[in-house]
C-alpha cells in the first residue's frame, strides 16, 4: 500500500511536521518532528477511534462541529486539542504563532453506571488529584479526580444521572504557568 502524505499541524504554540506511511490496512508508520511511531487504529463507532501507539493504547474521537476547513477539535485520552492541518506538500515553512491554547480535559465515564455526586461547580479552581464526581456502577462508587490544575468550565453530570460509557461529565481547563 506504503500510501504517504506530509502534513503541517498547528496546536498548542507549536508546529509539528508529520510525514504518514499506510503500511497495510490500519497499520501506519508516523513521524512526528523525526521522532517515528507504530500505529495500529481502528475505527470503533461514528468518529470513535482505538489507536495503539508504540504498543500504547489511547482512544480518540473528532468532536462534532460546523465545517471549519482545515481546523479540526479532537478529544484525545480526555483531553480536547484544537488543530490546524494543512497538507505540508502545498504550503511553505512559516513560523508558528506564539498564542498559548490551555488543553481542555473531558472527565468521562468509563463505564455505564449512575453519577452519586457531583461536588464542584463551574467555575471552581481544582487541583491535580482532586475528587470531582462519584460514579457508582456495578455496586461500586468510583471517585473521578481532575487530571491537572485547572478550572471547571463545564459540567454536564447530574446527581441521580445514568450514564453510558465514554460520555463526557465534565471539563476542566488546565491552568498554566506564566
Amino acid at each position: 500500500m506504503a500510501v504517504k502524505a506530509t502534513y503541517e499541524v498547528s496546536f498548542g504554540g507549536k508546529v509539528y511536521y508529520v510525514k504518514v506511511e499506510e503500511a497495510s490496512e490500519n497499520y501506519y508508520r508516523v513521524e512526528v518532528n523525526g521522532q517515528k511511531h507504530e500505529v495500529d487504529t481502528r475505527k470503533v463507532d461514528g468518529r470513535i477511534y482505538s489507536f495503539i501507539i508504540d504498543g500504547k493504547s489511547c482512544q480518540a474521537w473528532q468532536e462534532e462541529a460546523e465545517d471549519k476547513g482545515n481546523e479540526l477539535s479532537v478529544c484525545l485520552d480526555g483531553t480536547i486539542w484544537r488543530a490546524k492541518v494543512e497538507n505540508a506538500d502545498r504550503i511553505s515553512v512559516r513560523k508558528p504563532r506564539s498564542r498559548k491554547i490551555s488543553p481542555r480535559h473531558i472527565l468521562s465515564a468509563p463505564i455505564p453506571g449512575k453519577v452519586v455526586e457531583v461536588s464542584v461547580s463551574e467555575g471552581d479552581q481544582v487541583k491535580k488529584g482532586q475528587g470531582l464526581i462519584v460514579l457508582e456502577a456495578m455496586k461500586m462508587e468510583n471517585e473521578l479526580a481532575s487530571p491537572c490544575d485547572g478550572e471547571v468550565k463545564e459540567i454536564s453530570a447530574k446527581e441521580g444521572q445514568t450514564v453510558e460509557a465514554g460520555i463526557g461529565l465534565l471539563v476542566v481547563e488546565e491552568i498554566r504557568a506564566k
